[in-house]
């Protein structure tokens, strides 16, 4: 039996360090200058590209059919919730401010798809 990954899920391992890389920088930037919003649209860009990058790697590295079900899952809310993500980072890079209901919904999708990777297989 041969246990190692394939070579998909080896070359997903540096690109989830880099996102995370940078979402960590663009944290710590706005922690700093909390009345620029870029930096924290930036941050929710980053998180969610981790959370879909994490669940290519799931499904990548994953034996269990249901477990790789559930990630795609995960991957494609994840890939819907780029869009909002998408218009709200390229108007703060304008200089439109956000609505607070827009940054509210956000957060609230962004948090949910987090709480559902805790426990995929239950989905």
């Amino acid at each position: 039996m041969n246990d190692s990954l394939p070579i998909t899920a080896i070359a997903l391992l540096p690109l989830m360090g880099m996102v995370a890389y940078v979402g960590v920088q663009h944290l710590w930037l706005w922690r700093g200058h909390r009345d620029e919003p870029l930096h924290l649209w930036a941050v929710g860009w980053c998180a969610n590209t981790l959370l879909l990058l994490v669940s290519h790697y799931v499904q990548v590295a994953t034996r269990s059919p249901d477990r790789a079900a559930a990630w795609a899952r995960i991957a494609w809310m994840s890939a819907l919730l780029l869009i909002p993500l998408v218009i709200g980072l390229v108007r703060a890079l304008v200089g439109v401010p956000s609505t607070p209901a827009s940054r509210l919904l956000v957060g609230i999708a962004t948090a949910g798809l987090l709480a559902a990777s805790a426990c995929p297989v239950s989905c």
